[in-house]
Protein backbone atom coordinates (compact mmCIF):
# COMPACT_ATOMS: atom_id res chain seq x y z
CA UNK A 1 0.00 0.00 0.00
CA UNK A 2 1.13 3.47 -0.96
CA UNK A 3 1.57 5.89 1.67
CA UNK A 4 2.36 9.35 0.64
CA UNK A 5 3.34 12.68 2.97
CA UNK A 6 3.65 16.81 2.21
CA UNK A 7 6.45 18.28 3.54
CA UNK A 8 7.47 21.88 3.49
CA UNK A 9 10.71 24.15 3.17
CA UNK A 10 9.61 27.92 3.83
CA UNK A 11 7.32 28.33 0.70
CA UNK A 12 8.20 24.93 -1.11
CA UNK A 13 6.18 21.75 -0.79
CA UNK A 14 7.07 18.26 -1.59
CA UNK A 15 4.66 15.22 -1.80
CA UNK A 16 6.89 11.92 -0.85
CA UNK A 17 5.48 8.84 -1.69
CA UNK A 18 6.29 5.14 -0.48
CA UNK A 19 5.35 1.65 -0.40
CA UNK A 20 7.18 1.81 3.29
CA UNK A 21 5.94 4.48 5.70
CA UNK A 22 8.74 3.70 8.34
CA UNK A 23 10.72 5.60 5.55
CA UNK A 24 9.23 8.99 5.76
CA UNK A 25 8.60 8.68 9.64
CA UNK A 26 12.01 8.31 10.70
CA UNK A 27 12.36 10.91 13.25
CA UNK A 28 15.86 11.08 13.20
CA UNK A 29 16.18 12.71 9.75
CA UNK A 30 13.13 15.23 10.39
CA UNK A 31 13.33 16.39 14.16
CA UNK A 32 16.20 15.94 16.65
CA UNK A 33 19.54 17.23 17.13
CA UNK A 34 21.37 14.24 15.69
CA UNK A 35 24.08 14.93 12.83
CA UNK A 36 22.54 13.23 9.88
CA UNK A 37 19.42 15.64 10.93
CA UNK A 38 18.09 17.98 8.10
CA UNK A 39 17.81 20.40 10.43
CA UNK A 40 21.51 21.05 10.40
CA UNK A 41 20.85 22.51 7.10
CA UNK A 42 17.37 23.52 7.28
CA UNK A 43 15.23 25.95 9.72
CA UNK A 44 11.91 24.25 9.49
CA UNK A 45 10.15 20.97 8.09
CA UNK A 46 6.73 20.94 7.94
CA UNK A 47 4.50 18.33 7.74
CA UNK A 48 1.62 19.52 6.09
CA UNK A 49 -1.87 18.20 5.16
CA UNK A 50 -2.44 16.68 1.78
CA UNK A 51 -4.42 18.91 0.48
CA UNK A 52 -1.92 21.74 0.48
CA UNK A 53 -1.01 21.84 -3.17
CA UNK A 54 3.10 20.79 -3.89
CA UNK A 55 5.30 21.78 -6.04
CA UNK A 56 7.55 18.64 -6.52
CA UNK A 57 7.20 14.86 -6.23
CA UNK A 58 9.77 12.18 -4.69
CA UNK A 59 8.51 8.51 -5.57
CA UNK A 60 10.24 5.90 -3.23
CA UNK A 61 9.91 2.27 -3.60
CA UNK A 62 11.11 -0.06 -0.99
CA UNK A 63 12.30 -3.05 -2.97
CA UNK A 64 13.55 -6.16 -0.69
CA UNK A 65 17.22 -7.57 -2.53
CA UNK A 66 16.99 -5.44 -5.07
CA UNK A 67 19.37 -3.27 -6.33
CA UNK A 68 19.43 0.73 -5.79
CA UNK A 69 18.34 2.82 -8.83
CA UNK A 70 18.06 6.83 -8.99
CA UNK A 71 16.08 8.78 -11.68
CA UNK A 72 15.36 12.45 -11.80
CA UNK A 73 14.00 14.99 -13.79
CA UNK A 74 13.16 18.29 -13.16
CA UNK A 75 9.70 18.07 -10.61
CA UNK A 76 10.23 14.49 -10.19
CA UNK A 77 12.90 12.39 -8.24
CA UNK A 78 12.24 7.92 -8.02
CA UNK A 79 14.31 6.20 -6.15
CA UNK A 80 13.63 2.43 -5.68
CA UNK A 81 16.20 -0.08 -4.18
CA UNK A 82 16.82 -2.33 -0.57
CA UNK A 83 16.27 0.71 1.29
CA UNK A 84 15.47 -1.05 4.56
CA UNK A 85 18.93 -2.89 4.12
CA UNK A 86 20.41 0.58 4.09
CA UNK A 87 18.98 2.29 6.53
CA UNK A 88 20.58 -1.01 8.84
CA UNK A 89 23.53 -1.18 7.15
CA UNK A 90 24.69 2.32 5.43
CA UNK A 91 28.04 3.31 7.71
CA UNK A 92 27.23 7.05 7.99
CA UNK A 93 23.18 8.06 7.92
CA UNK A 94 23.88 11.69 6.49
CA UNK A 95 24.08 10.04 2.90
CA UNK A 96 20.91 8.39 3.02
CA UNK A 97 17.04 8.97 1.38
CA UNK A 98 16.70 11.74 3.95
CA UNK A 99 20.07 12.73 5.61
CA UNK A 100 21.28 16.17 5.58
CA UNK A 101 23.54 15.34 2.63
CA UNK A 102 21.44 12.85 1.12
CA UNK A 103 18.74 12.24 -2.16
CA UNK A 104 15.98 14.57 -0.52
CA UNK A 105 18.09 17.44 0.79
CA UNK A 106 19.76 18.10 -2.58
CA UNK A 107 16.26 17.57 -4.50
CA UNK A 108 14.59 20.03 -2.82
CA UNK A 109 17.50 22.74 -2.65
CA UNK A 110 17.34 22.23 -6.70
CA UNK A 111 13.81 22.25 -7.21
CA UNK A 112 13.31 25.63 -4.69
CA UNK A 113 15.48 27.04 -7.04
CA UNK A 114 12.57 26.97 -9.41
CA UNK A 115 10.71 29.05 -6.76
CA UNK A 116 13.40 31.65 -6.84
CA UNK A 117 15.02 30.85 -3.38
CA UNK A 118 18.38 30.49 -3.88
CA UNK A 119 20.71 28.36 -1.23
CA UNK A 120 24.21 29.21 -0.13
CA UNK A 121 26.23 26.65 1.43
CA UNK A 122 26.72 29.42 4.07
CA UNK A 123 26.19 30.56 7.45
CA UNK A 124 25.35 33.86 8.40
CA UNK A 125 25.87 36.52 11.38
CA UNK A 126 23.31 39.37 11.46
CA UNK A 127 23.29 42.65 13.78
CA UNK A 128 20.05 44.56 14.07
CA UNK A 129 21.26 47.70 14.95
CA UNK A 130 23.01 48.80 11.57
CA UNK A 131 21.11 45.80 9.75
CA UNK A 132 24.51 44.39 8.88
CA UNK A 133 24.24 40.81 7.69
CA UNK A 134 28.07 38.75 7.33
CA UNK A 135 27.71 36.08 4.54
CA UNK A 136 30.03 33.58 5.46
CA UNK A 137 30.73 31.42 2.30
CA UNK A 138 32.46 28.08 2.38
CA UNK A 139 32.28 24.05 1.96
CA UNK A 140 33.50 22.08 4.81
CA UNK A 141 36.45 22.87 6.92
CA UNK A 142 36.72 26.35 5.85
CA UNK A 143 35.80 28.00 8.99
CA UNK A 144 32.52 29.31 9.02
CA UNK A 145 31.64 27.52 12.31
CA UNK A 146 34.38 29.40 14.03
CA UNK A 147 32.96 32.82 13.02
CA UNK A 148 29.34 32.34 14.30
CA UNK A 149 31.01 31.08 18.09
CA UNK A 150 33.42 34.53 17.80
CA UNK A 151 30.48 36.66 16.54
CA UNK A 152 27.49 35.83 18.51
CA UNK A 153 29.47 36.95 22.10
CA UNK A 154 30.21 40.27 19.98
CA UNK A 155 26.59 40.91 19.43
CA UNK A 156 25.42 38.96 16.34
CA UNK A 157 23.08 36.72 15.94
CA UNK A 158 22.90 33.34 14.03
CA UNK A 159 20.68 33.96 10.85
CA UNK A 160 21.85 30.60 9.82
CA UNK A 161 24.71 27.95 10.82
CA UNK A 162 24.14 26.26 7.36
CA UNK A 163 22.46 26.65 3.94
CA UNK A 164 21.40 30.26 3.78
CA UNK A 165 18.95 30.68 1.30
CA UNK A 166 18.28 33.70 -0.85
CA UNK A 167 15.49 35.50 -3.04
CA UNK A 168 15.27 38.74 -5.27
CA UNK A 169 11.86 40.49 -5.62
CA UNK A 170 10.68 43.89 -6.85
CA UNK A 171 11.22 45.11 -2.96
CA UNK A 172 15.21 43.68 -2.76
CA UNK A 173 17.09 41.05 -1.74
CA UNK A 174 15.57 38.62 1.30
CA UNK A 175 17.68 36.42 3.52
CA UNK A 176 15.51 33.33 5.07
CA UNK A 177 16.51 31.70 8.35
CA UNK A 178 18.51 28.86 7.69
CA UNK A 179 19.58 25.99 10.24
CA UNK A 180 19.75 26.48 13.96
CA UNK A 181 21.17 23.34 14.95
CA UNK A 182 25.32 22.80 14.07
CA UNK A 183 27.71 19.70 14.58
CA UNK A 184 30.42 21.49 16.55
CA UNK A 185 34.13 20.13 17.19
CA UNK A 186 34.91 19.25 21.15
CA UNK A 187 38.27 21.26 20.28
CA UNK A 188 36.72 24.35 19.02
CA UNK A 189 34.92 24.60 22.69
CA UNK A 190 38.48 22.93 24.36
CA UNK A 191 41.20 25.17 22.74
CA UNK A 192 39.50 28.17 20.66
CA UNK A 193 36.50 28.96 22.60
CA UNK A 194 36.52 27.38 26.18
CA UNK A 195 33.92 29.93 27.25
CA UNK A 196 31.55 29.22 24.38
CA UNK A 197 30.35 26.04 26.22
CA UNK A 198 28.51 27.77 28.78
CA UNK A 199 27.18 30.79 26.13
CA UNK A 200 25.77 28.24 24.14
CA UNK A 201 24.62 26.15 26.94
CA UNK A 202 26.47 22.92 25.56
CA UNK A 203 27.97 20.03 28.12
CA UNK A 204 31.48 19.05 26.32
CA UNK A 205 32.53 15.84 26.94
CA UNK A 206 36.02 14.55 27.37
CA UNK A 207 37.01 12.46 24.92
CA UNK A 208 40.86 11.65 23.25
CA UNK A 209 40.38 12.87 20.15
CA UNK A 210 39.23 16.49 20.41
CA UNK A 211 39.37 17.42 16.72
CA UNK A 212 37.53 14.06 15.39
CA UNK A 213 34.33 14.45 18.13
CA UNK A 214 31.48 16.80 17.51
CA UNK A 215 28.78 17.69 19.83
CA UNK A 216 25.04 19.25 18.36
CA UNK A 217 24.60 22.57 19.55
CA UNK A 218 21.29 24.43 19.43
CA UNK A 219 21.20 27.89 18.32
CA UNK A 220 17.93 29.01 18.36
CA UNK A 221 18.45 30.90 21.74
CA UNK A 222 21.06 33.33 20.20
CA UNK A 223 19.57 33.39 16.34
CA UNK A 224 18.20 36.41 14.37
CA UNK A 225 14.83 37.80 15.97
CA UNK A 226 13.25 37.72 12.27
CA UNK A 227 13.37 34.82 10.15
CA UNK A 228 13.56 37.07 7.22
CA UNK A 229 16.13 39.87 6.65
CA UNK A 230 15.54 42.46 3.76
CA UNK A 231 18.11 44.70 2.19
CA UNK A 232 20.92 44.53 4.72
CA UNK A 233 24.03 45.77 4.26
CA UNK A 234 25.73 42.45 3.18
CA UNK A 235 29.29 41.50 3.58
CA UNK A 236 30.20 38.33 1.55
CA UNK A 237 33.28 36.74 3.48
CA UNK A 238 35.14 33.97 1.89
CA UNK A 239 37.00 32.64 5.07
CA UNK A 240 39.72 30.27 5.49
CA UNK A 241 40.24 29.09 9.48
CA UNK A 242 43.95 27.47 10.28
CA UNK A 243 44.84 26.36 13.85
CA UNK A 244 47.98 28.83 14.92
CA UNK A 245 47.54 31.08 12.40
CA UNK A 246 46.88 34.73 14.46
CA UNK A 247 45.55 37.94 13.14
CA UNK A 248 43.66 37.88 9.69
CA UNK A 249 45.00 38.22 6.30
CA UNK A 250 42.56 40.04 4.60
CA UNK A 251 42.08 39.98 0.55
CA UNK A 252 39.06 42.44 -1.10
CA UNK A 253 37.77 40.55 -3.74
CA UNK A 254 36.71 43.62 -6.07
CA UNK A 255 36.53 42.20 -9.23
CA UNK A 256 32.84 41.59 -10.49
CA UNK A 257 33.94 38.86 -12.41
CA UNK A 258 35.46 37.03 -9.74
CA UNK A 259 32.99 37.82 -6.96
CA UNK A 260 30.37 35.98 -9.40
CA UNK A 261 32.76 32.86 -9.89
CA UNK A 262 32.83 32.29 -6.19
CA UNK A 263 28.89 32.90 -5.42
CA UNK A 264 27.76 31.28 -8.31
CA UNK A 265 29.95 28.09 -7.38
CA UNK A 266 29.03 27.96 -3.98
CA UNK A 267 25.76 28.29 -5.23
CA UNK A 268 26.10 25.17 -7.00
CA UNK A 269 27.58 22.95 -4.99
CA UNK A 270 25.13 20.67 -3.89
CA UNK A 271 22.97 20.35 -6.72
CA UNK A 272 25.97 20.11 -9.17
CA UNK A 273 27.68 17.41 -7.29
CA UNK A 274 27.37 13.75 -7.56
CA UNK A 275 27.48 11.97 -4.39
CA UNK A 276 26.93 8.08 -2.76
CA UNK A 277 23.40 7.34 -1.82
CA UNK A 278 24.61 5.16 1.51
CA UNK A 279 28.22 5.40 0.14
CA UNK A 280 27.24 2.34 -2.24
CA UNK A 281 25.09 4.05 -5.46
CA UNK A 282 26.44 6.92 -7.16
CA UNK A 283 23.31 9.23 -7.99
CA UNK A 284 24.39 11.84 -10.73
CA UNK A 285 24.36 16.04 -10.42
CA UNK A 286 20.62 17.40 -10.21
CA UNK A 287 21.49 20.36 -12.38
CA UNK A 288 20.92 21.10 -15.73
CA UNK A 289 22.07 23.38 -18.00
CA UNK A 290 18.84 25.99 -17.40
CA UNK A 291 19.26 25.24 -14.33
CA UNK A 292 22.95 26.83 -14.41
CA UNK A 293 21.79 29.51 -16.45
CA UNK A 294 18.87 30.96 -14.31
CA UNK A 295 21.65 30.56 -11.05
CA UNK A 296 24.25 32.65 -12.72
CA UNK A 297 21.22 35.06 -13.91
CA UNK A 298 20.34 35.13 -9.78
CA UNK A 299 24.17 36.14 -9.02
CA UNK A 300 24.39 38.71 -11.58
CA UNK A 301 21.23 40.44 -9.86
CA UNK A 302 22.42 39.85 -6.16
CA UNK A 303 25.92 41.33 -7.11
CA UNK A 304 24.79 45.10 -6.55
CA UNK A 305 23.33 44.25 -3.13
CA UNK A 306 27.06 43.00 -1.84
CA UNK A 307 28.85 45.80 -0.26
CA UNK A 308 31.97 44.03 0.16
CA UNK A 309 33.40 40.80 -0.48
CA UNK A 310 37.20 39.56 1.02
CA UNK A 311 38.97 36.46 1.63
CA UNK A 312 40.04 36.08 5.22
CA UNK A 313 42.64 34.04 6.05
CA UNK A 314 42.91 33.48 10.10
CA UNK A 315 43.24 31.78 12.90
CA UNK A 316 40.03 30.89 15.31
CA UNK A 317 40.27 33.56 18.28
CA UNK A 318 41.16 37.00 15.99
CA UNK A 319 38.52 35.93 13.34
CA UNK A 320 36.14 38.57 13.86
CA UNK A 321 38.68 41.09 13.26
CA UNK A 322 38.72 40.02 9.63
CA UNK A 323 35.06 41.57 9.24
Amino acid sequence: MQTSRKIGIWNFVTRIETNNPAVIDEGRYFDGLLMESLKTDIYQIERLSEKTPHDAEMVIEDQPGLPTSVSAKPGMIRASGDFSRLERTCPDSRYSLFGNLGLFFRFAMAEMEEKGLFSFHASALYREEDNRLLLLIGGPGSGKTVFLMAGVPMGYRVLSAEMTHCRIDKEGVHYYKGALFDNIRVGNFVVDFPEAADFFNVKVPEVKDIWAKKVPVDMTPVSARKDIITNPTTIAVFPKVELGRGAPVISPVKDARVQARHLFGNLSEKIAQSFLLYDEYPVAPLDTPARALRRHEFVTRLLPHVAEAKNVLTGPRECMKGV
